[in-house]
C-alpha cells in the first residue's frame, strides 16, 4: 500500500499538518466511519518513512477488520474514504486561511436566513478588513456586490 494515492499525499505532510489532520479525522463532525479511523491510525504510525513492510495491505486489513479474511475491495473503499478526508482537509485548511471569503459566506448565510440585524456591523467589519488589503480587489468587488443585493 506504500504506492497508493493516500501515501503519496501523506508524504507531502509536515509534522504540524499531520497533527492537524489527526485532529480533523478524529472529529465526528468530519468522520464517523471507524474503519477509516483505524486505517489512519495504522498508517499514521509509519510516518515519516511510510515503511513498505508496515504498510502491507493484509496487515493493514487485519488492523481495520480484525479476524476477517482479507478483502482488497473492502480495504479499497476505506482507503478511498481516507483519501476523500485528506482532500476535504486540504480544502478546509485553504478556506480557513481566507478570512475574507469566510466573512462573505457568513454575510450571505445571515442574509438568507433573514437575520438582517447582524449585517450592518459585519459589513462594516468586512469592509474595514478589506481596506487593509489592497491586493484583494476582486473580494472588495464581491463585498460591494453583496451590499447591493
Amino acid at each position: 500500500m506504500h504506492k497508493t494515492k493516500v501515501i503519496k499525499v501523506l508524504k507531502t505532510f509536515r509534522k504540524v499538518e499531520l497533527n492537524r489532520f489527526d485532529k480533523y479525522i478524529r472529529s465526528p463532525y468530519y468522520n464517523v466511519h471507524n474503519p477509516t479511523l483505524l486505517l489512519w491510525e495504522a498508517i499514521h504510525k509509519t510516518y515519516p518513512d511510510f515503511d513498505e513492510k508496515r504498510l502491507d495491505k493484509e496487515k493493514l486489513f487485519q488492523k481495520v477488520f480484525p479476524g476477517e479474511k482479507f478483502n482488497d475491495a473492502k480495504l479499497s473503499v476505506v482507503r478511498n474514504n481516507l483519501l476523500n478526508l485528506l482532500f476535504g482537509f486540504f480544502s478546509r485548511t485553504r478556506i480557513e486561511q481566507k478570512e475574507h471569503l469566510l466573512h462573505r459566506e457568513l454575510l450571505l448565510e445571515l442574509s438568507q436566513r433573514k437575520l438582517d440585524d447582524f449585517l450592518p456591523r459585519l459589513i462594516k467589519e468586512g469592509r474595514s478588513k478589506l481596506e487593509e488589503r489592497p491586493d484583494l480587489g476582486y473580494e472588495k468587488f464581491l463585498m460591494e456586490d453583496f451590499v447591493a443585493e
